[in-house]
């Protein structure tokens, strides 16, 4: 007796040392276990990362043995989500096919919508559009997908969205706005949009920054030049008393430097500190520039 209880015992030792090995193993070769208590919220992390890594196979069967839509990690992450950040397209549109929420947020207040824009992925972004995702949500870091998609450089997924209700210049957390990101990297088919959307070129954050000295601290002649013909203000000074062409000399940007005096921009302007473009020019070692607003003084 004492022999068969032993060997009982090992029996059940092993099956539950095991279990988890079993169960793995029965999801690579497609089995479908009965869904107990306690199985349930395995089938839902299992799905989740399945999602996660892309595979639409894996996360098919597993819905099919009992997993949940509405499962969420501990950031708040849906499959969607998860699936969103794998870009595999398929996946996606099968889980918004599915009836996972297209408007479910995460613990950062982040939609599928908005974590498509910062990939700059029209794809998932038209999925989503055509599902209903809201356009016009903000996450914890002041983030919008028009903010997004405007730092992630996609024009296709910035005309998409200005067509649905926006927040066209919507500061966030770093105090900047799509047109700011979009005018300070250059991406010259987004500045044109969002101007003939109506963004205001002449607004300026809590620093008194505006578009243009964005532009032209980066170097961005084509930018700057657009900015300008819609009107934006030359000689502008932010907090520290600097314009768009004290940025420009100071960071050694010979032609956007040009473009500004073409324009009629204040050589003489002095910042807090009492400097002028030639001076910022001089101290920072562009000989060029120095030349070039010495002969225009």
């Amino acid at each position: 007796m004492r022999a068969k209880h032993l060997i009982h015992s090992l029996l059940t030792t092993v099956a539950l040392v095991t279990a988890p090995v079993l169960f793995a193993e029965a999801q690579q070769l497609g089995n479908k276990p009965r869904v107990e208590e306690g199985t349930f919220r395995q089938l839902n992390l299992a799905m989740l990362g399945a999602a996660k890594d892309g595979n639409l196979e894996q996360v098919r069967t597993l819905l099919e043995r009992g997993a949940s839509l509405k499962a969420r990690n501990r950031f708040g992450n849906t499959a969607l989500m998860n699936a969103i950040r794998s870009e595999n397209l398929a996946l996606v549109t099968f889980l918004i096919e599915a009836g996972c929420d297209v408007q479910q947020e995460n613990t950062a207040s982040k939609t599928p919508l908005l974590a498509a824009a910062e990939l700059g992925n029209w794809p998932m972004v038209e999925a989503l559009l055509d599902a209903g995702a809201r356009t016009d949500v903000v996450d914890k870091l002041g983030l919008t997908p028009l903010i997004a998609a405007s730092y992630a450089g996609s024009p296709t997924i910035v005309e998409a969205l200005l067509a649905h209700p926006h927040k066209l210049d919507h500061y966030d957390f770093s105090d900047k706005r799509a047109l700011d990101y979009a005018a300070a990297q250059g991406f010259d088919g987004i500045v044109s949009a969002l101007i003939a959307a109506g963004s205001n070129v002449n607004l300026a954050n809590s620093h008194a920054i505006t578009a243009l000295m964005w532009a032209a601290g980066y170097g961005q002649v084509v930018s700057s030049e657009q900015l300008i013909e819609a009107g934006a203000t030359l000689d502008a000074q932010d907090d520290r008393g600097r314009t768009a062409l004290m940025n420009a000399a100071a960071n050694g940007h010979l032609e956007v430097v040009t473009a500004l005096l073409k324009h009629g921009a204040e050589t003489g302007a002095e910042d807090n500190a009492g400097a002028n473009a030639l001076r910022l020019a001089d101290e920072n070692n562009h000989p060029e520039i120095v030349a070039l607003l010495d002969a225009d003084s």
